[in-house]
């Protein structure tokens, strides 16, 4: 695993763990291991970790295990007895967590869905917040319709506003899996779009079109991160010379 500075160009090769060992990946069903990931910021301990675990389930066994990271240690540590997880990626950052949305279930039927997040500087995971009741729909005319929704303010259910949505035609529903990334301030969104080609996408909410920013070839996968401009360096934590 690599931390890089895309700003600076600096990276930090981690040092590999040899204290546990994630299982292999299955899917995303009852018998699965799920992996995600995340970076951020520790204030109150004024450090950089880097989180990486793995929800993983099978034959009536299930387990969550989180291993982080620290900058100013440079060192991993192990945390487990978490309880049980249904989610997998990359973590959104805000307000000193990580924040990722998991699927509920009740005897093997979805019941719904909320946000979780795993805070970094206690290193366990704490908030609860549930999602939205509806978060697509179909449309007469064989579209599904994405709705895009803010929490206005944090940890209030009450503050979710819808913002914005986007279209997507049902034939292609199947084999696509969009990202929304940022509203940009003309209003259009910049969104990750994963069909055929997996792609980077302008969308423009008044129009409902997609213009492409940036595709892939030969079916290359990547993920789109949404990342702030720092000259901190990815080896030491200070301030890098350039």
């Amino acid at each position: 695993m690599v931390l890089w500075n895309p700003c600076t160009g600096q990276s930090n090769l981690l040092p590999k763990l040899t204290d546990h060992c994630i299982p292999q990946f299955r899917g995303f069903g009852f018998n699965s291991t799920m992996k995600f990931c995340g970076f951020g910021y520790d204030s109150t301990n004024d450090d950089y970790k880097v989180v990486r675990g793995y929800n993983h389930r099978v034959r009536g066994s299930k387990e969550t295990v989180v291993q982080v990271f620290s900058l100013k240690s440079g060192s991993w540590r192990t945390h487990e007895g978490l309880g049980y997880f249904f989610f997998a990626g990359p973590g959104c950052l805000l307000n000193g967590a990580l924040h990722w949305p998991e699927t509920l279930f009740n005897d093997f039927r979805a019941t719904g869905s909320r946000i979780i997040s795993f805070d970094l500087a206690e290193e366990k995971f704490q908030e609860m917040l549930p999602l939205p009741s509806q978060t697509a729909m179909w449309t007469c005319n064989e579209i599904i319709r994405f709705r895009i929704w803010m929490m206005k303010e944090y940890g209030v259910q009450e503050s979710w506003t819808e913002v914005a949505s986007l279209d997507i035609l049902r034939k292609d529903s199947q084999f696509s899996l969009v990202t929304p990334l940022c509203i940009l301030e003309n209003g259009e969104g910049l969104i990750a779009k994963r069909y055929d080609f997996e792609s980077l996408v302008l969308y423009s909410f008044k129009e409902r079109t997609f213009r492409n920013v940036f595709r892939t070839h030969n079916k290359w996968k990547f993920d789109a991160v949404i990342y702030r401009e720092t000259l901190v360096s990815p080896i030491t934590s200070g301030i890098t010379d350039i």
